[in-house]
């Protein structure tokens, strides 16, 4: 998925595309309208005018030049920074990938188990699809829905203060989502079907995480 092109970036070509057209057809139709006739049928006043008709054309000339070589610039820069972004590692593969949004009625599923036992059931009819190979659930797929931070620390060390807490995105995910998004486990192991209610709470942390909290480990 590439990225959305800025709109500030784009209404700022748009107006300065504008401007430039602008510039080259009314400022020398406006010149050209202020002079009489009767003055452009003598020689002298058709040479003055011509000279600074001249002038007037050679310097929009080099102004429509300079703009164009600005934006020719900020578009190669803009094409760069595109290609280097859609070459970016995200750390997971979206290839063959197929993701939706699922919701429930609390109502239907007041407590815990039922809404478990739901979303399990949901995943085997899923995983009996014809092409599907494995499924899992997250609460918000990975960059697409950011905005769910949580400030973590070690559990030896006192809560930092809220200037120098690490952030980091949280996400709810269901036993394979790794194996699913083909995301590597570098150490460690992926959540199991044993992370239950009552079972001791684990968590699945990312390289930077890591090295934030734990730089000497």
């Amino acid at each position: 998925r590439l990225p959305a092109l800025d709109a500030g970036v784009l209404l700022f070509a748009v107006g300065v595309s504008i401007a430039t057209g602008l510039a080259v057809g009314i400022v020398p139709a406006l010149m050209g309208s202020s002079v009489h006739p009767s003055r452009r049928l003598r020689a002298g006043a058709q040479m003055t005018e011509g000279v600074r008709g001249m002038r007037l054309r050679g310097g929009l000339v080099v102004v429509q030049v300079g703009v164009s070589v600005v934006l020719l610039i900020g578009a190669g820069l803009c094409l760069r920074s595109l290609v280097q972004m859609a070459t970016v590692d995200l750390g997971f593969d979206a290839d063959n990938q197929l993701t939706a949004g699922v919701r429930i009625q609390a109502l239907s599923y007041p407590d815990t188990e039922q809404r478990t036992a739901f979303f399990s059931s949901f995943l085997e009819e899923v995983e009996t699809l014809p092409g599907v190979l494995t499924s899992s659930l997250i609460s918000k797929p990975p960059i697409l829905s950011p905005w769910q931070d949580w400030a973590v620390w070690p559990a030896e060390q006192e809560r930092p203060a809220p200037g120098d807490q690490f952030m980091a995105m949280a996400r709810w995910a269901s036993p394979g989502y790794f194996e699913t998004a083909r995301i590597p486990v570098v150490r460690g192991r992926d959540i199991s079907d044993r992370e239950v209610r009552g079972a001791p709470q684990v968590v699945v942390v990312s390289e930077m995480v890591a090295r934030a909290l734990f730089p000497a480990e």
